[in-house]
This record gives structure tokens, C-alpha cells and sequence, in this order.
């Protein structure tokens, strides 16, 4: 154990263990570095989640809970009661309120480190919450307090500095983590769905995240929709939300109730992945994107919409796997349809990658 380590304590802050791609970056370096030897526990907002199980049995978990003036109160009197070295933010409402907190915390405040896991100029452009369209402005003033920002991609970091003013020397770059050999081995794991057994005659496209608008997955559902005019396909998508009931309605409305399953929350979506014939990633804005790390990781072939942020930084430019304009259904099934037409396009070999 190196020094640093020894005396090193950090507590992640983050709304919930719901599924989402911060929230699983958060578990992934939550369980690396209690492994490390680095004392680490999560603070949520709210209690639960589908990734409570995904959490290392060593790394603590507290739920805050309450109003949010509750909530500031609870939180500086655990940062004065723990006293970590760094406390790490993440999404909105725990990057706004890290920082007073932790001012709060006594004699010995934690280091604050905000991280910011979208694209905010789409975020608050597009969001269909009102709140969401002051955040930029609070955020900006709560990074002049934080000691570090990290943005997770380099479109997020060219975001904030360019349209939100922060200094560009603050805002560091480190893409969400992997665990490659987990994600790998998993991957492995059998598939029970009847339309991903070896002997398919109908290929199958996968796409992966919470229902949201964000996603797309309305255009994406519409692009297969397109797609099955002329050849035969069906689309798996894994992950829960609030948009669930609204695409449901679009499949029925689109007569694809027997061609496309939302399949809900699977705590092992990588053997979905491995077995797909097309990974599709429809997202009108993003952070960074590590579903689509995670379909290379298990050797899929990738179609994704060239939003900002992160699939334009993924795939090289193209290199390793389509992009396609954002809400146009029609490029995208382009795009699906050429890939699945491609005979000689073999699966990519993530460890040769």
C-alpha cells in the first residue's frame, strides 16, 4: 500500500444507485479503490437502486435522505463527523451543494471534486424539466469553490470552458472506467431471450440505457421500424425509466409489438452485447457514452448518432464503428441496414482492439 493510500479516505456523493452510466462509474471506482486499500463509502440522496448489489460488500453506503435543506444539514455533519480526504460529486443537485457542505465540515474539509457526466449546454437546452435550464449558471458558481472539476469527456470539457467560462486549467479530462476483464467475463454468461439463440434466422439490434429522452430511443425505435420495410429485424432494449410507458405506446403505434421488447433493468448487459448482431446507441446528447466502450470491450459492431458528447471520441472519427446524424430515423436505419448487410464485416476482437 502505497502512503498515499494509506491515509487516504473519499466519499463518492451521488441522487441514487438508480441505473445510469455516472452512477455506474461511480460503483466501478467505489470497488477499485476500496481493493486499492483506499477507505471509501457513497452517499445517495435517495435510498435504493438497482446497483445496490453492484456495490463491494467493503465500500459503506449512507442514504442522506429528507428535504434539501435536511439534506445540506446531514451531509456537513457527516463530513465533519468522517472527515474525508475528497469528496467526489456527481449530477446535478450533488454538485450544487458538495461544495457549501464541505466548507461546513470543520477544521479539516475534504478536497471537492465535482464531476460532470453530460453535455450541460444540451442538457439544459433540451431537458424537458424546467429546473434543468438554470443548472449551468449554479454550476458555474459552484465550481469557483471546488478545489477540481472533471469532465468525461473532451466535448464536455470544451463545453465548460467555452460556453460556461470555467478555467480551462481546473477542468481535467478522464473518461469513465471499465473493469475490462469484468465486463469480459460476463460477457460469457449464457442468454435465455429466445431471439438471441445461436440459430437465429432474424437478426437482432441492442441497444442499452435509461428511458429517457435523452436516449433516443423513440428515433431508434422509428429508424427499425424503417428498417423492417425491407429486410426482417427486431430490437432488444435494456434499461428502465420514466419514458417507458411513452415508448411502449410508439411500439404499438408503429406495429412492432411483436419485433421490439424493452427488456427493463438486467444487471449483466454485456451477454446481451456479445450476442447482439448490431449495437445501436441513438443518444441526442451525452457525457462520454460507456455503453458503447463496454459493446467493443465484448466485440460488437456499433452504430451510433454523432451527438455531443463522447461517440465521435469513442469511435475514432468513425474508425471503430458508424456514426450517423442525431434524430434522423432514417440515417440511422440506414446505418443499422449497411452494417447488417455487410458480410465481410467480422466482429471486433476487444483484446486485439
Amino acid at each position: 500500500m502505497s502512503p498515499l493510500e494509506e491515509h487516504l479516505s473519499v466519499t463518492f456523493l451521488l441522487n441514487s444507485l438508480e441505473f445510469g452510466g455516472a452512477e455506474r462509474a461511480f460503483v466501478t471506482l467505489a470497488n477499485e479503490l476500496q481493493r486499492s486499500g483506499v477507505e471509501v463509502e457513497i452517499l445517495g440522496l435517495r435510498k435504493g437502486g438497482e446497483l445496490c448489489s453492484a456495490i463491494s460488500q467493503d465500500v459503506r453506503v449512507r442514504v442522506l435522505g429528507g428535504s434539501l435543506p435536511v439534506r445540506l444539514s446531514r451531509l456537513s455533519q457527516h463530513l465533519r463527523r468522517r472527515t474525508p480526504r475528497v469528496l467526489v460529486s456527481g449530477l446535478n443537485e450533488p454538485n450544487l451543494i458538495a461544495s457549501p457542505c464541505s466548507a461546513g465540515a470543520g477544521r479539516r474539509p475534504p478536497k471537492v471534486v465535482l464531476t460532470q457526466h453530460t453535455h450541460l449546454s444540451e442538457d439544459a437546452r433540451r431537458s424537458p424539466s424546467p429546473r434543468v435550464r438554470y443548472f449551468p449558471a449554479l454550476f458555474q458558481l459552484a465550481a469557483r469553490s471546488a478545489d477540481a472539476v472533471v469532465a468525461v469527456s473532451d466535448g464536455v470539457r470544451s463545453d465548460l470552458v467555452e460556453r460556461h467560462r470555467l478555467d480551462r486549467a481546473r477542468v481535467h479530462v478522464i473518461h469513465n472506467p471499465l473493469p475490462l476483464e469484468h465486463v469480459q467475463e460476463r460477457s460469457r454468461e449464457p442468454v435465455e431471450h429466445a431471439w438471441l439463440r445461436p440459430d437465429r434466422s432474424t437478426p437482432v439490434i441492442l441497444s442499452v440505457g435509461r428511458l429517457h429522452p435523452a436516449k433516443g430511443f423513440d428515433v431508434l425505435i422509428r429508424a427499425v421500424s424503417i428498417l423492417r420495410r425491407a429486410r426482417p429485424a427486431r430490437l432488444l432494449i435494456v434499461g428502465e425509466g420514466a419514458e417507458r410507458s411513452g415508448l411502449e405506446d410508439l411500439i404499438r403505434r408503429e406495429g412492432l409489438s411483436g419485433h421490439v421488447q424493452l427488456c427493463g433493468f438486467q444487471d449483466n448487459p454485456w451477454k446481451f452485447m456479445a450476442r447482439t448482431d448490431v449495437f445501436a446507441f441513438s443518444s441526442r446528447w451525452e457525457g462520454f457514452g460507456v455503453v458503447l466502450v463496454e459493446a467493443l470491450a465484448v466485440g460488437a459492431r456499433v452504430v451510433a448518432t454523432d451527438c455531443p458528447t463522447g461517440p465521435r471520441e469513442i469511435l475514432d472519427g468513425g474508425r471503430f464503428g458508424a456514426l450517423t446524424e442525431v434524430d434522423d430515423p432514417e440515417a440511422l436505419a440506414a446505418a443499422l441496414a449497411a452494417v447488417l448487410d455487410d458480410e465481410v464485416c467480422s466482429r471486433l476482437d476487444a483484446v486485439e482492439r
